[in-house]
């Protein structure tokens, strides 16, 4: 009689969602930085464009107000995100484009000013004065504009 082969266990593993509160200098949040990070095994880090996905996709699943309490949603942004406009699947006036310092000016400000356009917030992730996206400045808002609503 034969028995079957063992078969190699296969751990699926899914993004988590994550989110940090955004806080103004007296301590109150104003916005929430959402992201998305591996699970079980998987490295601690997603590509960019998975991340980003899976936490737009998370945001749309159980909804804005549920993981932000009313608060803008960061949301972290690749020049292919740019590029294919995923995040417009959610609202402008809840979500700010948080650029990322890999996309660089050049590569990257067809998409920015197309969300600009489309009237998302955006935010410069990380920016120092010298930054490559140096240029993008003019399309940023402001922090008051993006701390209410």
């Amino acid at each position: 009689m034969d028995t079957p082969a063992p078969t190699a266990s296969v751990e699926k593993t899914s993004p988590c969602i994550a989110r940090q509160p955004i806080l103004t200098s007296d301590r109150r949040s104003s916005a929430t930085n959402c992201f998305s990070r591996g699970s079980g095994t998987e490295s601690v880090y997603l590509r960019p464009e998975r991340a980003t996905s899976a936490t737009i996709d998370a945001l749309n699943m159980v909804g804005l107000d549920v993981l932000c309490d009313g608060h803008p949603a960061f949301i972290n942004c690749s020049r292919q995100m740019l590029l294919t406009e995923y995040f417009a699947l959610l609202p402008p006036n809840e979500v700010v484009v948080e650029i990322q310092e890999r996309c660089g000016r050049r590569r990257s400000e067809g998409g920015v000013q197309a969300a600009q356009t489309g009237g998302y917030s955006i935010a410069l992730d990380n920016f120092v004065a010298g930054d490559d996206r140096e240029a993008l400045v003019p399309y940023a808002t402001s922090s008051k504009s993006t701390s209410g609503r």
